[in-house]
């Protein structure tokens, strides 16, 4: 399986109607995403989606977002305008909406352990440095003694990631990695960290987003302790071997060294799957846990 037929496979199992299907632009039919009409009414669903916080509702999130969820964006690497990102049947941030956003809120906080009266964000910030652009976790849940931070992902992971940092990536490493030494910097002033210090075989593609998740890591340190949790959430439609590959490279990155330094005392890091035909909401039903690291207090 590939990226393309997983959309597949998730569009034939999404129970709508084959003329919702197909995003129209400059004379291209976008036969996996989702047509103009049907993303609009989808918009107008996330105005009724309430959080608490900075965003009254769901559609104000993604419109203030850094993702370009909600709006068609010239790609520089195709050089054409596309459709916007939660219009695809294997957006991530469509994911979370179904899987989260409007999840029953008494499953959400049995399966957490939160009160009933939990606050919950979406597109939620967590900076760790000055400057940039701070890495924004998909959606955030707390009752003011327990948080829940929650990274969706859906068709990513048939992506083959890097491990290429900026400069000042380095300084929090030499921080809580013992006797870490920065490689050299290329050319664009980044400098990549060899895939054998976070558990990798140096010649397998790397289909979980490390640099992205080490980011999201450094953020919660950053924060004051809490019992948190860290979660990292995965849709899982159908078998397929590259899951095989996933487990396998998840559980080579948490249990290397390099990691387990850089995670906080407070954090709990969770990685399971929402295991069901379409986007639903999450239940003890269809969530499947397959990896967690729990720090020794």
């Amino acid at each position: 399986m590939n990226k393309k037929t997983f959309d597949q496979q998730i569009k034939n199992q999404a129970e709508k109607d084959l003329q919702d299907f197909g995003y129209s632009l400059n004379g291209k039919l976008y036969t996996l995403y989702f047509t103009k009409e049907v993303f609009n009414s989808y918009k107008e669903e996330l105005k009724k989606i309430p959080l608490n916080g900075k965003h009254q509702n769901a559609y104000e999130a993604y419109e203030d977002g850094e993702g370009g969820e909600l709006t068609e964006k010239y790609d520089s690497k195709y050089k054409c305008l596309l459709p916007p990102k939660m219009a695809s049947v294997a957006s991530s941030s469509r994911f979370i909406v179904e899987a989260i956003l409007k999840a029953e809120r008494s499953s959400l906080s049995k399966l957490f352990g939160l009160k009933a009266d939990y606050r919950l964000q979406a597109e939620y910030p967590l900076p760790f440095q000055r400057g940039g652009i701070s890495p924004q976790l998909d959606a955030y849940l707390t009752d003011g003694s327990k948080e829940i931070f929650i990274e969706a992902k859906c068709h990513e992971i048939f992506t083959s990631y890097s491990l290429n940092f900026r400069l000042s990536y380095a300084r929090h490493f030499e921080e809580y990695v013992k006797d870490f030494k920065r490689p050299p910097l290329n050319k664009e002033g980044e400098f990549q960290l060899p895939k054998t210090l976070l558990g990798f075989k140096e010649e397998e593609k790397i289909r979980f987003d490390a640099k992205q998740a080490i980011a999201h890591l450094l953020g919660v340190r950053k924060r004051e302790g809490k019992d948190s949790t860290l979660l990292f959430l995965f849709y899982k439609p159908c078998e397929d071997e590259i899951y095989k590959t996933l487990e396998s490279q998840i559980h080579s990155f948490i249990t290397s060294s390099f990691i387990q330094q850089l995670i906080s005392s407070h954090l709990k890091v969770l990685f399971a799957y929402e295991e069901a035909q379409k986007m639903e909401g999450l239940t003890e039903s269809n969530y499947r846990l397959f990896e967690q690291y729990i720090p020794l207090k």
